[in-house]
């Protein structure tokens, strides 16, 4: 019974290192599910990310489609008109010409004008440096008159001065007999001056009705095409809103079918991450289970051993009924355990 009682002991013993064998493996298999629950929910958490990225890129595209839409209008607005500015210009080429041509007559008028002003100016220049030579040749045997009218009382000074001045105007009338061909000839500069500004001014009035004219030929070619025009325009702009609204609509279902892939892709992921956490709960909870079983068969052991050795007489009775109550609680342990984990592996 001895033998039959160490036999027991050791195949107990055996069950209980295989007992604490699988319990490491179940805390190893505990280690890789926890870390597989990591890498899940990040990748759940780059998933969103990116969701949260798609749609600020779908929020900008769309955007981004409206204000080319407006751009695109804008540029066949212009378009418009500049082949209108070139029907346009077909038509008043002519006053155009015309225009030019009359400003650029009055640019070399303008330009003949300032050359006959210098004239002038030098002409006045050279009168002025010749006048006080001949006024000071002639008023020299004056002096003696003009020193005696300078002696004469205070209250003479006045009159004095008005008769020198009187003197010297009668001086300057008898100076143009020499200076006549200065005189005669800044006549005739003034005289063309005076021709030329007129012309000039004829030329303005002229120029100013040429652009009058050609005011009144673009509100009439305006006010012709009006009519057609706007219809035209009202024709191209929806026919413009009706392919911008196809083709967001477009870009919207493409962005909807994104967003579906995605979505899907996110529900596949979270199906996966409760089932792996389910999967880690079975594991903790039979990994609890059997270090539960575990601990109570160390203590059954221990209880069996003690009682073993306390016994003085050690009959079989007494051996026989711990093996009994070892073989039932292994009976009662081992095969749930057993059967589960073969079921997780």
């Amino acid at each position: 019974m001895l033998n039959e009682a160490k036999n027991n002991e050791g195949n107990a013993l055996d069950k209980l290192r295989q007992l604490q064998k699988n319990v490491a493996n179940c805390e190893n298999e505990r280690r890789v599910l926890s870390e597989k629950l990591e890498s899940a929910k990040s990748a759940l958490s780059e998933l969103k990310r990116l969701n949260c990225t798609l749609e600020d890129q779908v929020h900008r595209l769309t955007n981004q489609l409206a204000n080319i839409e407006v751009q695109r209008a804008d540029l066949e607005s212009q378009l418009r008109m500049t082949t209108w500015d070139g029907k346009e210009s077909n038509d008043s080429g002519e006053l155009e010409r015309e225009l030019h041509a009359l400003q650029r007559e009055r640019s070399e008028l303008k330009a003949k004008n300032d050359a006959l002003q210098d004239t002038v100016r030098k002409l006045e220049a050279e009168r002025r440096m010749v006048r006080p030579s001949v006024l000071r040749s002639k008023s020299h045997d004056r002096t003696e008159k003009s020193v005696y009218y300078s002696s004469d009382l205070d209250s003479g000074a006045d009159s004095t001065k008005d008769s020198r001045g009187y003197k010297d105007y009668k001086d300057y009338k008898e100076v143009p007999c020499k200076e006549k061909p200065y005189s005669s000839e800044f006549n005739l500069l003034e005289l063309e001056n005076r021709e030329l500004k007129m012309k000039i001014r004829r030329l303005e009035k002229e120029l100013a009705d040429k652009e009058s004219e050609l005011a009144m030929a673009r509100n009439r070619y305006f006010s012709d095409k009006s009519c057609g025009g706007n219809r035209q325009d009202i024709e191209q702009y929806r026919q413009a809103a009706l392919q911008a609204e196809r083709l967001l609509e477009a870009r919207e279902a493409s962005h909807r079918q994104q967003i579906m892939r995605l979505e899907n892709q996110l529900s596949a992921l979270r199906s996966q991450l409760s089932a792996e956490i389910r999967r880690r709960q079975a594991y903790v909870s039979r990994s609890g289970r059997a270090a539960r079983d575990v601990q109570r068969l160390r203590t059954a052991l221990g209880d069996s051993l003690r009682a073993v050795e306390q016994d003085p007489a050690l009959d079989s009775y007494t051996l026989e009924h711990e093996a009994r109550k070892l073989d039932s609680t292994l009976t009662h342990s081992l095969p749930p355990l057993n059967d589960s984990f073969d079921s997780s592996k």
